[in-house]
């Protein structure tokens, strides 16, 4: 006695025909349940459009967040700095020069950031693609 029977269909539109012609088959269907998967990729579709749209609103809120995170540690910067500043202007420094040299460090800031993050993403990936402990 045969537990499951696996039918492949070639042509989705006759796909309501063949299971019908199926159904009629005398096999005492009492004893077998006749299990359509033909909406299964309908749903998985479904599913990673839901899962794709999910993902790109997580990114948004995450690079939202993290701006907001850099202003704040900008101005934090900023009013640590404030007398250092008043200095410059009391003694004749031009504010165009303060604010370049401002934006200057600002660059450099991340400049060395941005080095530092694509110093090597072959290494990173190696590592957790393995079970080499990265040293």
């Amino acid at each position: 006695m045969y537990e499951k029977a696996y039918f492949k269909v070639a042509d989705v539109n006759q796909y309501d025909e063949i299971k019908k012609e199926i159904q009629k088959v005398d096999i005492g269907w009492e004893r077998y349940d006749l299990i359509d998967n033909n909406g299964n990729i309908d749903k998985i579709s479904k599913n990673f459009n839901d899962l794709e749209r999910v993902s790109e609103i997580l990114v948004i809120v995450v690079v939202g967040a993290s701006l907001i995170i850099l202003f704040l540690v900008f101005v934090f910067w900023m009013k640590g700095r404030v007398q250092e500043i008043r200095i410059l202007l009391a003694l004749g420094t031009p504010k165009i020069k303060i604010f370049g040299q401002i934006l200057l460090e600002a660059f450099m800031i991340a400049a060395a950031g941005i080095l530092i993050a694509r110093k090597n993403p072959k290494d990173s990936y190696r590592a957790a693609s393995s079970n080499e402990l990265p040293l």
